[in-house]
């Protein structure tokens, strides 16, 4: 079964007084033994954790404040549903109950309900000497549902069977709210579901967010919301390990992830990212992986397929893609056997940050674009991209520098003992306002050889930039002068073009799926410009074609069993396509299988990705509460509330087991 969707589609993020001003966790805030700082204490309704073992259904009103005590027990379970439109207190005066945890069929913290174990300034009257930094713990057989604020002074764990929703009421659009809903923790969030939902923030302060996935189709719809762990990680965890869960991708879209890690692993699961800002250190372990961005800086760590021996083929060709600015690469990305093209995408640079990487497909295609206008869809079965040309500021592929490259493959390694083909190999870059250029160390010999010494790659390297050295490399080996197929080597210092595609794209569109372009287009050779060629030897089983309107440097011999083709001219297109583009004619009336699946989210939709960036979390003062002044013990049946015109009532009924605190009469919890 599909979630539920906010099916907020308008902007990627909110605008900025969207963000929750009531009530917010201060980032340094302590609380004293005492239960608070000094002031007027909070009145409100008293229930003790023993009297709630039996009761069905618990509904808070609005304005009405309640404190549940887990001094004598840390779990309370309600047999049906529990419903929050006031404040509730979770509080323990015992350390050997440091976390409570609340149990229900399911759980709604309606719009402007607060549930905190943050307490008031001045405390509660009638508790002395609170734990401070208490936890809290939510779990619901069914669903969550939060469209206040869950605030937690030690960590916050959230469980649900079905799903956990940080969203606005159903009647009630981002623009009319003054309050975003808010799930935030001092220390650790963790929410353990297989679908989330969330339009407002889910923030860890100190540590981490941890999500983990305890079902076959795990959804994160993220759209319009922000996952934050600024001072830690967000952390992906897949328990299935079921042998068939590969067969659906953990979906993560919409919205900012804001931390300074972002780390996924997984055994039998593929990972699918799409989404707007991603700050942190991106770590993937898994069966695959798709991070989409539409970032700054996307930065790439670690990728690690970890692949059991009955699932050698299935695992998803990884993409790393970033709409909106660099992709950045700090650790090695060497695939395994097999079957995984890899794909790095940016609209800005492709570039290093650490010196000695190593950057191998090992048999199979590896595309880097840089300076890319693209768009991502993300659709149940994954993300792709729909890249029509150059991006306003054009990017380059910088390799070298200070943090030069070790190496930079196609071949199969030796361990693949499925095949020994060698993959090709396209780094393009596109020209906008900066960028065309293509540079990888002159002491890495770029290889694209067969081992079985059959089913060689192409290189194409196509760059765009007016001027200067457009292209820089060493030396280039595509197969030997003598045996197997393919193995050609083609460099141009022009303007790359799209050719093929559907018949119905409105302006020439490449799909790329996982690591893999995907529907019938292929690269060509556009404008020449009048930039340089530099490379080493060159050394092809089939063609080699240098194209420039420039000068050619070359400090090494050419070797080849074809031809040889220096031009400063691309007439009719220069179309770098396999051999089965003499299908093409009929190809070209051919649909891309992701035009079979409406969008869940487009990376168009990310917009101004601003509204939270300068907002800080409020002080504890802003948290106004209202308070009562009846209290219920365990031993009695009903209480007896004080003398006053307004004050709520609160009933315990054993009959019906059922606890119901409300105004005047029974709440009526808003249908979420």
């Amino acid at each position: 079964m599909r979630s539920h969707r906010a099916g907020f589609m308008s902007e990627c993020l909110l605008a900025s007084f969207l963000v929750a001003t009531y009530p917010v966790l201060a980032h340094e805030a302590t609380v004293s033994e005492a239960g608070g700082a000094s002031g007027v204490c909070t009145d409100h309704t008293h229930i003790d954790a023993d009297a709630l073992g039996s009761t069905n259904n618990l509904s808070v009103s609005s304005g009405t404040t309640a404190v549940i005590d887990f001094s004598n027990s840390s779990n309370i379970s309600v047999t049906g549903d529990f419903v929050n439109a006031g404040a509730v207190y979770f509080v323990s005066g015992n350390t050997e109950h440091l976390e409570g945890t609340l149990s229900a069929q399911n759980i709604t913290n309606q719009y402007g309900g607060l549930l905190t174990s943050v307490l008031p300034e001045g405390g509660l009257c009638g508790h002395d000497h609170l734990i401070p930094g208490f936890s809290m713990g939510l779990d619901a057989v069914n669903n969550i549902i939060n469209s206040g604020s869950i605030i937690s002074a030690g960590n916050l764990t959230v469980s649900a069977g079905g799903s956990i929703s940080n969203i606005l009421p159903p009647n009630m659009d981002a623009m009319q709210s003054i309050q975003s809903p808010l799930m935030q923790a001092l220390n650790n969030v963790n929410l353990n579901v297989s679908m989330l939902n969330n339009v407002g923030t889910i923030e860890a302060i100190r540590k981490n967010i941890n999500i983990t996935s305890t079902q076959f189709w795990s959804e994160m719809n993220n759209i319009n919301g922000q996952i934050k762990a600024l001072n830690g990680a967000i952390n992906i965890h897949e328990l299935n390990e079921e042998m068939y869960s590969w067969w659906y991708p953990f979906l993560i879209y919409g919205g900012d992830l804001l931390s300074r890690e972002f780390n996924s692993t997984s055994k039998m699961r593929i990972l699918d990212v799409n989404v707007c800002k991603l700050t942190g250190l991106v770590n993937v372990t898994g069966l695959g992986a798709s991070v989409v961005a539409a970032t700054p800086d996307l930065k790439i760590n670690s990728f690690t397929i970890s692949v059991p021996p009955e699932l050698y083929l299935v695992y998803m060709d990884p993409l790393f893609a970033n709409s909106a600015g660099h992709v950045t690469l700090s650790g090695d990305l060497v695939m395994p056997g097999g079957w995984a093209p890899l794909g790095i995408v940016a609209s800005g640079d492709i570039r290093t940050s650490k010196a000695g990487i190593n950057i191998a497909s090992n048999g199979n295609e590896l595309l880097m674009v840089a300076g890319a206008q693209f768009e991502a869809k993300t659709t149940e079965w994954g993300t792709y991209l729909n890249l029509t040309g150059a991006s306003a500021t054009g990017g380059s592929i910088m390799l070298t520098g200070d943090y030069p490259i070790a190496s930079l493959s196609t071949s199969a390694l030796p361990e693949n003992q499925m095949w020994g083909t060698g993959g090709t190999l396209m780094l393009i870059a596109y020209h906008g306002t900066g960028g065309g250029y293509i540079s990888l160390p002159s002491n890495v010999a770029v290889n694209v050889t067969a081992r079985d010494g059959v089913n060689h790659g192409d290189v194409i390297m196509i760059a765009g930039a007016p001027m200067g050295t457009a292209i820089s490399v060493g030396n280039i080996t595509a197969g030997t002068s003598w045996e197997g197929w393919n193995g050609n080597i083609t460099l141009a210092a022009a303007t790359p073009e799209i050719l093929g595609g559907n018949a119905d794209d409105a302006v020439p569109t490449m799909k790329i799926y996982q690591g893999l372009i995907d529907n019938f287009s292929w690269w060509a050779v556009g404008e020449v410009q009048n930039s340089s060629i530099s490379t080493g030897m060159l050394e092809a089983r089939q063609n080699i074609t240098l194209i420039s309107g420039g000068t050619i440097n070359m400090e090494g011999a050419l070797s080849h069993n074809g031809s040889v083709s220096v031009t400063s001219s691309a007439p009719d297109k220069y179309f770098l396509a396999p051999w089965w583009y003499s299908w093409y004619p009929w190809l070209q009336n051919w649909t891309y299988w992701g035009d079979y699946f409406t969008p869940l989210w487009s990376s168009s939709l990310c917009g101004t990705c601003h509204h939270h960036d300068s907002i800080e979390s409020q002080t504890l003062s802003n948290i106004q509460v209202d308070s009562t002044t009846e209290t219920l013990s365990a031993e009695t049946a009903e209480a007896s509330p004080v003398e006053t015109a307004e004050a709520p009532v609160l009933t315990l009924d054993s009959s019906s087991a059922e606890v119901t605190v409300a105004e005047t009469a029974e709440a009526s919890p808003v249908e979420t």
